[in-house]
């Protein structure tokens, strides 16, 4: 569950994980210029980008309550065992598309921990409590011996093996966590709160990286420079629920269940 920071007095936009992912997807979907290579393989990548969360869609059916908040655990408060939860559900989803999508679905659980494969200066396992740390190093290591599969077999089948040559994987590793934390940015903070920001190691191809960086330029709309998509324009969207935090005694799962599921939208445009 995100739940994206709200003015003062104001409810805040509390949005499950994979209506986020589908967001992402909008924006996975559009990738790809003369100046950036498109994801590769293409039906693949876009299945795993919107699917790369669904572990989270039965948990957040009866989400968590945070008591400190008043409000369902933010993404970056999950309790730690039920983090692991959704860590193992989410590659086994998407294993059962293809293996490949479970591989990069079980490297984004296994980066979420360990700084993004070195990508970012943020590691969740920094912040893992000592009566949890044995559970999560378990986690850890069982995703990589679960990788380790996954590529065996890709490599065993020669309509597949490509796929797993180290640099061609991960840089479908590196796309994957541009566009999630790019869909971030719009889940995470409500809009007055928008500020410039910039994404290191994104791919233009195989061999080259750059820095993206995104700013507001009006209204509900960000451009990003340089700029990666294959359109000049276009509206990206992602339901959720308005919620105030609750007060005490207040059947918060309840709140959650009736409140109106409603829309945010916003416009990715060319300054």
């Amino acid at each position: 569950m995100i739940v994206q920071s709200a003015a003062p007095g104001q409810p805040h936009f509390v949005i499950r994980s994979t209506s986020h992912a589908r967001m992402a997807h909008q924006l996975s979907s559009r990738f790809g210029n003369k100046e950036f290579t498109s994801l590769k393989p293409l039906d693949l990548m876009n299945y795993v980008v919107r699917n790369h969360e669904a572990g989270w869609d039965s948990l957040d059916e009866d989400p968590q309550w945070n008591p400190e908040t008043g409000l369902p655990y933010h993404l970056s408060a999950i309790p730690e065992l039920l983090h692991l939860q959704k860590g193992r559900l989410s590659p086994l989803f998407n294993e059962n598309h293809h293996p490949f999508c479970g591989l990069l679905s079980s490297m984004h659980e296994w980066g979420l921990y360990n700084s993004r494969y070195n990508l970012s200066e943020v590691a969740l396992i920094s912040v893992i409590s000592t009566d949890n740390f044995d559970a999560v190093a378990s986690f850890l290591g069982d995703q990589l011996q679960y990788q380790e599969r996954l590529k065996r077999q890709l490599a065993a089948c020669s309509a597949t093996q490509s796929l797993v040559a180290p640099a061609a994987l991960f840089n479908c590793y590196k796309l994957l966590e541009f566009i999630d934390t790019l869909a971030l940015y719009f889940n995470r903070v409500h809009e007055e709160a928008w500020d410039t920001e910039s994404y290191n190691n994104v791919p233009k191809d195989l061999q080259n990286d750059t820095t993206i960086t995104v700013k507001k330029i009006r209204p509900h709309t960000v451009s990003l420079e340089p700029w990666p998509f294959s359109v000049g324009a276009f509206d990206i969207s992602c339901k959720g629920r308005y919620i105030y935090p609750a007060r005490g005694g207040t059947d918060v799962r309840e709140v959650f269940r009736t409140a109106l599921e409603q829309t945010q939208t916003f416009t990715v445009a060319m300054e």
